[in-house]
Parts: C-alpha cells; sequence; structure tokens
C-alpha cells in the first residue's frame, strides 16, 4: 500500500469513527430558559427566562408577597435540575414550577423522555400529600413541570434529578463536512492510483 493510501484510509477511518461513534456531549448550559409558577398564594418566578450558567446563582427563584420572600431556588445544571428551599415553608395546595425551552447546545432536536437519579430531602407531605414523588415530576419534549402541592420544605430541603433525553441521529453539520472531505481524499487518491 503506498503512503498515500495509507494517509487516505487512515483519514476516512478516523472521520467515520467522528461521525458514527457518538455526537459531541450536548449540554443546557448557555440556553435561555422559561420559568413559570402557579399557585393559590401567588407565588410567581424571579424572572420569566434566564441563561442556564455553570456555578454562581441559581438561575431562577420561587417568590411570594410581590415578590420579597424566596420560597425555593431553582438550578438547571447542563443536564439536570435543583430545586433547593430558601427557608422553611408549606407550598399550597395547588402549586406548581414548569421549566420550558429546555434546548440541547449541539442538539437543538433532543428531547426530554423522563427523569433519573431523583433524590428529595427535607421535602414530606404537608396534612394529607405523599411529599414530592417521581410522579409529582412530568416532563414534555422540551419542559417539566414540579408539581409541589401539599409540600412541606426544611430550611435544607432539596430536590434533584437528571434528563433523560433522546438525540437525534443525525451527525453535526461539521462532521458531515469531514466526512466529505474525507470522501474526497479517498477518490483523489484512487484517481491518482489509476494514473499512474
Amino acid at each position: 500500500m503506498t503512503m498515500v493510501k495509507k494517509i487516505a484510509f487512515g483519514f476516512a477511518a478516523a472521520l467515520l469513527a467522528l461521525t458514527f461513534g457518538g455526537a459531541a456531549q450536548a449540554s443546557l448550559l448557555g440556553q435561555t430558559v422559561t420559568c413559570s409558577a402557579t399557585s393559590l398564594r401567588g407565588t410567581a418566578c424571579s424572572s420569566p427566562t434566564a441563561t442556564v450558567m455553570d456555578g454562581g446563582a441559581p438561575e431562577f427563584a420561587i417568590r411570594r408577597l410581590a415578590g420579597l420572600v424566596d420560597l425555593l431556588n431553582i438550578d438547571i445544571s447542563s443536564d439536570g435540575v435543583v430545586i433547593s428551599a430558601a427557608g422553611i415553608f408549606d407550598a399550597s395546595t395547588s402549586s406548581s414550577v414548569t421549566l420550558g425551552d429546555l434546548f440541547w447546545s449541539n442538539d437543538p432536536n433532543a428531547t426530554i423522555t423522563g427523569i433519573a437519579n431523583l433524590v428529595v430531602s427535607g421535602v414530606t407531605d404537608n396534612f394529607f400529600g405523599d411529599g414530592l414523588v417521581e410522579g409529582d415530576i412530568t416532563t414534555a419534549a422540551n419542559s417539566v413541570t414540579i408539581d409541589l402541592s401539599t409540600t412541606s420544605w426544611a430550611s435544607d430541603g432539596f430536590v434533584s434529578f437528571d434528563f433523560v433525553t433522546t438525540h437525534s441521529a443525525l451527525p453535526e453539520p461539521a462532521t458531515l463536512a469531514l466526512f466529505g472531505l474525507g470522501l474526497a481524499g479517498l477518490g483523489f487518491a484512487a484517481r491518482r492510483r489509476r494514473a499512474v
């Protein structure tokens, strides 16, 4: 095998591995997400939108009394959510938070199919509820709703979970371009071989 053939073959094999070996890690970091809250006691999100950042302050706070009292902090990570109590409180009988526009960088066609790794600590039932369980978290393609109804939160109470997603099978455009260059290189090498 000539040197040109070896190089072309190695290049093509590397491109095939890149193309079909899995997409780049998708993440929510840098994405703009939305927050809406419903409650009989007039709670609301601290803002309607926020950009997901790694570390630092939580993206949203759930507030009561015209925005003067923080009840919950919502921190969105690259692939999950942590909701922590800002102090001791009892959620009303009808209360929920919806996080929307959860689109992944590197894979905008990814959809949420469920949650995994649910951890609940310091969140119990308020009167007749069951605390916060997996059934209280519902997902849609690009949103998640957390039903907080009848929950009591300790000052250190928190809920965390990861998103389960389905990612598109199509490679990224840059990967396809590299694959095309590899095929062109193979064609060029074959043409040079026939010309000799």
